[in-house]
């Protein structure tokens, strides 16, 4: 069970216009990265994982990981909006838990960003 497909970033062009016209807020393992978009009527979501984070265990261990806190706590997310979370170097220093925790501290900080538009 994924990350439906109408809930994915999933051209180049979508990456880039979050992370040229949106927000950007860094939480210790990844950055988080959105813009809120009026014509959309969901969360879409994308995850970067470059070479510097590790081999390819490590990034592919890491997006799953993500995806799996994305899909728990999809809801406290605002509609309309494109995420975009950066996947940093350390992040395999960190516990599920932490991480999860990091997470919820960006939907926090995108909620009140939002309410004050």
């Amino acid at each position: 069970m994924g990350v439906p497909v109408l809930k994915r970033l999933r051209g180049q062009v979508d990456f880039e216009q979050v992370r040229c016209s949106g927000k950007r807020m860094a939480f210790g393992p990844f950055i988080m990265q959105w813009l809120s978009h009026v014509e959309l009527t969901g969360v879409r979501f994308g995850i970067i994982a470059s070479r510097r984070v590790g081999n390819a265990v490590k990034r592919n261990r890491g997006k799953r990981l993500l995806r799996e806190i994305f899909r728990a706590h999809e809801a406290n997310l605002p509609n309309r909006l494109d995420l975009v979370i950066v996947l940093r170097k350390g992040y395999d220093k960190y516990a599920f838990a932490d991480l999860e925790q990091a997470f919820l501290k960006g939907c926090e900080k995108i909620n009140s960003t939002s309410n004050n538009l």
